[in-house]
């Protein structure tokens, strides 16, 4: 097997193992309509190094002034609460306002987690955490959100 051969068929092995850590989402928005995300993802980056790369595997969390990503594999659904205005020190900004959505999850073990989102790139640029995905208009703003449930790969 040639160099190129094989850079090409590692390349298509780790693309397909990310496609399959992406979950799948229905959203129930502020008005009370439904709407599928598939394969969901989140972009995290800074306001001066622009889009970062994509989140797949979960949706990042401030759980106790800590940050860590929350895997979708362990989520069941998720109730939003209205995003409130909050001043955060960024890398380069002084502050910064922006949205924060908090979120009650329950796991699928049936614990309930009570954290916020992270900031993503969107933040940055228009107050809110965006999920992205494929359907309709392609995403979805956390300030729309009422709740999210984690969809069984068979449906």
């Amino acid at each position: 097997m040639t160099s190129s051969t094989l850079g090409l068929a590692l390349g298509i092995l780790a693309f397909s193992c990310v496609e399959t850590l992406a979950a799948d989402v229905q959203i129930v928005d502020l008005s009370g309509r439904t709407q599928v995300l598939r394969s969901v993802y989140i972009i995290y980056g800074d306001a001066f190094s622009g889009p970062g790369p994509e989140e797949r595997n979960g949706i990042r969390v401030i759980e106790n002034g800590e940050e860590r990503l929350l895997e979708w594999s362990r989520i069941d659904r998720m109730n939003v609460s209205p995003p409130v205005k909050v001043l955060q020190k960024q890398r380069y900004i002084t502050t910064a306002t922006w949205l924060q959505s908090n979120v009650e999850i329950i796991l699928k073990d049936g614990r309930r987690l009570a954290v916020a989102l992270a900031a993503d790139w969107s933040v940055m640029r228009d107050g809110t955490v965006r999920l992205r995905g494929n359907a309709g208009k392609g995403f979805s703003d956390f300030g729309q959100i009422k709740s999210l449930s984690l969809m069984d790969a068979r449906q």
